[in-house]
């Protein structure tokens, strides 16, 4: 099982305490684990990270297509999942709308389709008007979890130079 990660995990993390100028281990750490095959994005996240931070851009556009991952059939046909999922739950359409139009389904639709998990700083509760990932990732049974679970399971590690 590879790590998908939320558009929120990296730029927030720019922003704030995984800044580039703070922790670049962060972010080597990222494609690292990438090149083995354990943490993955998709296309729309990167498109996402393009109107931010100079750092963020300058590193998801370094890292491309390896990281980013494109939809494919798969995914593509679980987003149809996905879709129904929202359908027959207590959502308004305009949140339906919404959410369909983010990168969050293809984010979920992905998971779904290669047996990945999530990693979002999105919480457990949503309402009718604002849908969130955990909740659709429950009815669809995909895995999600925090940022700092995935790094301690993936034995990250942030030592000072001395």
């Amino acid at each position: 099982m590879a790590y998908l990660l939320d558009a929120n995990v990296l730029i927030q993390g720019a922003k704030d305490h995984y800044a580039f100028d703070i922790c670049p281990g962060f972010w080597d750490f990222l494609a690292a684990a990438n090149e083995r095959g354990e943490v993955y994005s998709i296309e729309k996240v990167l498109e996402e990270c393009q109107g931010k931070d100079d750092a963020l851009r300058a590193w998801a556009n370094n890292l491309g297509s390896r990281f980013f991952l494109p939809d494919d059939a798969r995914s593509m046909m679980a987003r149809s999942e996905v879709a129904a999922c929202l359908e027959a739950r207590d959502y308004t359409k305009a949140a339906i709308r919404k959410f369909m139009d983010d990168a969050d389904p293809l984010l979920i639709a992905c998971a779904k389709a290669h047996g990945h998990a999530i990693v979002t700083h999105e919480g457990l509760f949503d309402s009718p008007q604002r849908i969130r990932i955990p909740p659709v990732c429950d009815a669809l049974s995909v895995k999600y979890t925090k940022t700092w679970p995935m790094l301690r399971s993936l034995n990250a590690r942030f030592v000072l130079d001395q």
